[in-house]
C-alpha cells in the first residue's frame, strides 16, 4: 500500500451548514495518513468564505483552492486534483459525515484484491450502498449517531466487500493506478454534476478494474444540499448522457440489481436493529402495517405518540411496518425516507400541503399516496392495516387495503373525519354545533378559486361522501372515548355494522409514584401546560385567567409547546398575554423525562377550548402523581370521572380565574385531588387488548 497521504478532495458549493459538519466530522482520527483539499467551486456565501479561511489552522496541511465561476462537481475535483501529492484520493461531497476510522478502513478494503478502482463506503443514501433499506433515502436508526451506527455496521461485517458495476460518487477512494489508466472525470460532458463518476467508473471497468462496496465502513450522506430542486433535473440528463455512451451500462446494472450481492449485509445490519423475539407461542406473528399522519421527533403530538409506542411494543412480537408522512419542506411530494425505529420499519411520505391541487393538498384525494402505501402493503406481507389518521394523506388512502382485500381497523383519534380542523373548534373558537358545507367552508376554505365558498362548499360534500367511504366495511373502530365515538355515530360518518372499541390507553411504563410533599408555605403554585401553541389547546385561555388574578397570588406557569404547524398571529397573542407573568416556555420534553417534569408540578392545565379525544398529557400528569384541573369538554370529562381533579368552563374566564385563586390559597383542594388519583393501566396491557382485537378480527386466520 503506498505510504504517500490519501488526498481527501472536497468541491464546495453554498450549504455552509452542511460543510461545517463535514468539517467538524473530519476532525475525528480517520485511520490514515490523509490530507484536505478544500475546492471552493465559485463565489461563496459569506458563511462558507468564514469557514474556509479556518480550514488551514484546523488540519495539517491543508489547501483551500478556489474556481472564480462556478464550474461544477467535476470541474472542482479536478481543480483539487492538481494540488494532490500523488497518491490515493477520496473524491468527497461536502454534505457527508465520516467516522472515526473510516479511511483506514477504506483502504483495507482496497487492499482486499488486485485492480481496485474504487471503493465506496456504505451509507443512510447512496442507491446501491445505501443501507439499511437499499436504493433508499435512510435516516440514521433511531437511538443511534453516526458512532454508533458505524460500529454497528463494523461490528456485524463479514468484510466480503461485494463487488458492484459502479462507486458512488459522495464517498469514494479513487486508487491512482485506475485514475492514472482511465483518466480523469470529463469535466466538458458532465457539467455541474451528476453522472460524471459513473461514467469514470465504467471507464475503468473497461480496462480491466473493478469497484468496491466497503461493508465494514459508515458514512452519513445527507444528500442533495448543493443542487436543492435542480437535483431531478440534473440526475435525469445525467442518465441519458450515460445511456447513449456506455451501451449496454443499464443491462448490466440491472442484473447487478436482480442478484443483489449486498442482501446478506443489508440482513445482517437489520437483524442487529431489530429486537430479539422469543420463541413462537401458540399464536403466530402477525404483519401489521400502521398508518399515521406524523411519527417522533418528525411531528410529536398525541396520536403520534401513540401509535409509536404501539408499533415498538408490537415489533416485540410481530412484524410491523408504518407508513407515516414528514413536513419535507421544499421536496417533492411523496418523496419517501426510510426510518428504522427499535425493529419498526418506517416509511416517511414528505407532504407540505403546498400542492396546487386542492384535492391533494386538503387530503381528499392523492394517487400518491396511494401507490406508496400499496407497496408498503405488497413488500411487508401486510394481514392487518391498522389506520390512526389520514390528514397527512387523504380520505382515499384506504383504497389502497381495500383493493388487496386487507381487513383495516380505524382508530377515531379526533374528530378530524368530521371536522378539517379536527377537534370542532371554528375559526371564531367556539364549538361547532355541526358540519354544514357552507359552514364548514366560511371557517376553513379549501381553495382560493372564485368563486372560493362555492368551490370550497362543493369540495366540503365531497370531503363528506370520502369521510364515509373511508370509514365504512372496516373491520373494528378503537377509539379513546365515548365522547368521539357518539359524536361521529350522530353525524352518520360511523358504519353502524362495525364494532367500536373504547379503551383507557393508559401509559407508558407508569412507574411507583414517589411521594409527595405539600408545597411549603408561601411558595409559588407551580402550574403545567403540555400541547401545541394553537388555538384549539387553550393556553390564551389560562393566560388570560392568570392575568385575572391579584398580583399578590403567588403563581408559576411551565409551558411545554410545540409549534403545531406554526400560528405566528397566535404566537404573538400568547406572548402578549404572558407579558408580566412567571411564565417560562420551554421546548416539548421526550418520553424519558416525561413523568420528572410532570410529577415536579402541583397542577397540570388542560383548558382546551377544541374537543379531544383522549387527553394524553392529562392521563400522563395522573400517573406521575400530579392532579389535573381540566376544560369540561369532550373526552377530558372522560378523563377526570374517577377523580384526580377538577373542571372549568373555558368560556368563562373570570369562573376560571377564581377558581385557580381558591386552588392557590387552598392546598388542601390540591390534597383531596391527589388522593383521589387512580393509577392509570399500563399501555403495555392495552398493547394485549389491541393484539385480541386483531386476532378476532383476522378470525384466528393467518389473512393472505
Amino acid at each position: 500500500m503506498s505510504v504517500l497521504p490519501v488526498d481527501l478532495l472536497v468541491p464546495v458549493h453554498g450549504a455552509a451548514a452542511e460543510l461545517a459538519r463535514l468539517l467538524l466530522s473530519l476532525e475525528r482520527p480517520p485511520g490514515a495518513l490523509c490530507r484536505l483539499v478544500l475546492a471552493l467551486d465559485g463565489p461563496q456565501p459569506e458563511e462558507v468564505e468564514s469557514l474556509a479561511r479556518g480550514v488551514p489552522g484546523r488540519f495539517p496541511e491543508a489547501r483551500v483552492v478556489r474556481l472564480p465561476e462556478r464550474a461544477g462537481f467535476a470541474a472542482a475535483l479536478r481543480r483539487a486534483e492538481r494540488e494532490s501529492a500523488g497518491g490515493d484520493l477520496v473524491w468527497l461531497n461536502s454534505d457527508v459525515e465520516v467516522p472515526a476510522g473510516w479511511l483506514g478502513r477504506l483502504r483495507a478494503a482496497a487492499a482486499s484484491r488486485p485492480r481496485v478502482a474504487s471503493v465506496t463506503p456504505l451509507t443512510n443514501h447512496g442507491t446501491i450502498a445505501s443501507v439499511p433499506r437499499w436504493l433508499e433515502e435512510n435516516t440514521l436508526p433511531s437511538g443511534l449517531d453516526l458512532e454508533a451506527f458505524d460500529a454497528l455496521v463494523e461490528r456485524v461485517s463479514a468484510r466480503s466487500y461485494p463487488e458492484v458495476p459502479t462507486g458512488v460518487g459522495f464517498c469514494m477512494l479513487v486508487r491512482r493506478e485506475a485514475l492514472e489508466a482511465a483518466g480523469g472525470l470529463d469535466v466538458e460532458a458532465f457539467e455541474l454534476g451528476y453522472g460524471e463518476e459513473v461514467d469514470w467508473c465504467l471507464r475503468a471497468a473497461a480496462l480491466g478494474f473493478r469497484h468496491l462496496i466497503d461493508d465494514a465502513t459508515f458514512v452519513f450522506h445527507r444528500g442533495g444540499a448543493s443542487f436543492g430542486a435542480e437535483k431531478r433535473r440534473r440526475e435525469r440528463r445525467a442518465q441519458r448522457r450515460l445511456e447513449r455512451r456506455h451501451r449496454g451500462w443499464r443491462r448490466q446494472l440491472s442484473t447487478f440489481l436482480a442478484a443483489d450481492p449486498l442482501r446478506p449485509v443489508r440482513e445482517a445490519i437489520l437483524r442487529e436493529l431489530r429486537p430479539s423475539r422469543p420463541a413462537p407461542a401458540a399464536a403466530r406473528p402477525l404483519r401489521i402495517v400502521h398508518v399515521v399522519h406524523g411519527w417522533p421527533p418528525w411531528s410529536q403530538a398525541g396520536t403520534e405518540w401513540y401509535a409509536a409506542r404501539l408499533a415498538r411494543l408490537q415489533a416485540e412480537r410481530h412484524e410491523v411496518a408504518v407508513l407515516a408522512r414528514y413536513p419535507g419542506e421544499r421536496r417533492p411530494l411523496a418523496a419517501a425516507l426510510e426510518h428504522e425505529d427499535h425493529g419498526v420499519r418506517v416509511r416517511l411520505l414528505a407532504n407540505d400541503f403546498r400542492q396546487r391541487d386542492p384535492l391533494s393538498r386538503n387530503a381528499l384525494r392523492e394517487r400518491r399516496f396511494r401507490r406508496e402505501l400499496g407497496r408498503l402493503l405488497d413488500e411487508s406481507g401486510a394481514q392487518l392495516v391498522h389506520f390512526h389518521h389520514l390528514a397527512g394523506f387523504a380520505l382515499d388512502l384506504p383504497e389502497a387495503a381495500r383493493a388487496r382485500h386487507l381487513p383495516r381497523v380505524v382508530q377515531l383519534q379526533d374528530w378530524w373525519f368530521l371536522c378539517a380542523r379536527a377537534n370542532r373548534l371554528d375559526a371564531g373558537r367556539q364549538l361547532c354545533p355541526g358540519p354544514r358545507p357552507g359552514r364548514c367552508a366560511r371557517c376553513l376554505p379549501m381553495t382560493r378559486l372564485i368563486p372560493g365558498r362555492l368551490w370550497s362548499a362543493a369540495l366540503y360534500r365531497l370531503r363528506r361522501r370520502l369521510a364515509r367511504r373511508a370509514l365504512a366495511g372496516a373491520a373494528a373502530y378503537i377509539a379513546g372515548s365515548r365522547a368521539v365515538v357518539d359524536d361521529l355515530a350522530a353525524a352518520g360518518i360511523l358504519d353502524p355494522a362495525v364494532p367500536v372499541h373504547v379503551l383507557d390507553y393508559g401509559v407508558a411504563a407508569p412507574g411507583e409514584r414517589a411521594p409527595r410533599s405539600e408545597p411549603a408555605a408561601g411558595a409559588a403554585l407551580r402550574l403545567g401546560f403540555v400541547g401545541s401553541l394553537l388555538p384549539h389547546k387553550g393556553l390564551h385561555v389560562l393566560l388570560a385567567a392568570l392575568r385575572d388574578l391579584p398580583a399578590t397570588t403567588a403563581i408559576h406557569l411551565d409551558v411545554w409547546g410545540g409549534s403545531g404547524g406554526g400560528d405566528p398571529a397566535y404566537s404573538q397573542e400568547i406572548e402578549a398575554l404572558s407579558r408580566g407573568l412567571e411564565v417560562t416556555f420551554h421546548p416539548p420534553f421526550g418520553e424519558e423525562e416525561r413523568e420528572r417534569l410532570l410529577g415536579a408540578l402541583d397542577l397540570l392545565v388542560a383548558p382546551s377550548l377544541g374537543l379531544e379525544s383522549y387527553g394524553f398529557a392529562v392521563v400522563e400528569a395522573l400517573a406521575a402523581g400530579t392532579p389535573v384541573l381540566a376544560a369540561g369538554r369532550g373526552a377530558l370529562v372522560e378523563r377526570l370521572a374517577a377523580g384526580g381533579g377538577g373542571r372549568f368552563d373555558p368560556e368563562d374566564v373570570p369562573a376560571f380565574a377564581r377558581q385557580l385563586r381558591e386552588i392557590a390559597t387552598q392546598p388542601e383542594v390540591l390534597t383531596a385531588w391527589r388522593r383521589s388519583i387512580a393509577p392509570p393501566p399500563s399501555f403495555e396491557d392495552q398493547v394485549e387488548v389491541v393484539d385480541a382485537i386483531y386476532r378476532q378480527v383476522l378470525g384466528g386466520g393467518e389473512g393472505r
